[in-house]
């Protein structure tokens, strides 16, 4: 842990030059939601499901959930310990493959879940 330059009175973290506080939460666990919408059916109804009823079961860890447009504008966390954050690779994609480990990684991600079967070849965090 790093001096706080930000002088914020709290103990922060350091990672890749971003200023975070420490969070209070035991675990971070990441929700690949990008199949999520209204066109989507049988992964899609999974993921709207698991983001509504798993993170009240575990409120000591904190869920970050990756959306894509229109779906991110529309996503209303209901828990505190919720997060959305959007993304912008779509499934099937080069930029899946090459930007979207960086952005789950950005989120500082523990535990990765990706409800399909395409995970980033470069992602070597656990899923």
């Amino acid at each position: 842990m790093n001096t706080c330059m930000y002088s914020c009175g709290m103990a922060c973290e350091w990672y890749s030059g971003i200023h975070m506080p420490k969070s209070s939460y035991r675990c971070t666990i990441g929700i690949d939601a990008r199949m999520l919408g209204p066109e989507q059916t049988g992964i899609g109804k999974y993921i709207a499901r698991l983001a509504e009823y798993v993170p009240p079961l575990m409120p000591e860890a904190r869920f970050v959930i990756f959306l894509k447009e229109p779906a991110f504008s529309a996503f209303r966390p209901s828990y505190t310990n919720v997060e959305a954050r959007k993304v912008s690779a779509h499934w099937y994609s080069w930029r899946e493959q090459l930007v979207l480990p960086f952005e789950l990684l950005c989120a500082r991600v523990d535990l990765m879940h990706f409800p399909h079967f395409n995970v980033p070849l470069a992602y070597r965090k656990p899923f």
